[in-house]
């Protein structure tokens, strides 16, 4: 199950709802973004899986364990959801960067509440 939490800057006041990072339900896979031009963050599925998988599976980064079902994972062509283009992204996470995306703020996006949690 995946969880999409509210992000807010601590000195502009931008804010985002996503995951933070990559995350994972029963059949999707998503990540956060940025996109440079539009100095915004996003998720977006990045695959999708149809078939029946073993939960048990827990590495997001792998397949998924067939249980005696077709399975057929879809890679999702992944496009900023404003200017439509898919080359100024770049993928984002809480952890690692937590950068603000306006170019002209230094500040951090900060994890202020569970927003939902989805399949």
């Amino acid at each position: 199950m995946g969880a999409l939490y509210r992000f807010r800057c601590n000195q502009c006041d931008y804010e985002f709802i996503g995951s933070g990072e990559r995350d994972r339900g029963f059949f999707s896979v998503t990540d956060t973004f940025e996109c440079t031009t539009c100095e915004i963050l996003f998720d977006a599925t990045v695959k999708s899986c149809m078939g029946d998988f073993d939960d048990d599976n827990s590495d997001i980064y792998s397949e998924p364990v067939a249980n005696d079902a077709p399975l057929a994972w879809q890679i999702v062509e992944v496009r900023c959801p404003k200017c439509k283009e898919m080359w100024p992204l770049k993928t984002w996470s809480a952890e690692h960067d937590g950068h603000c995306p306006h170019n002209a703020c230094s500040g951090i996006m900060q994890n202020i509440a569970l927003h939902s949690m989805w399949d």
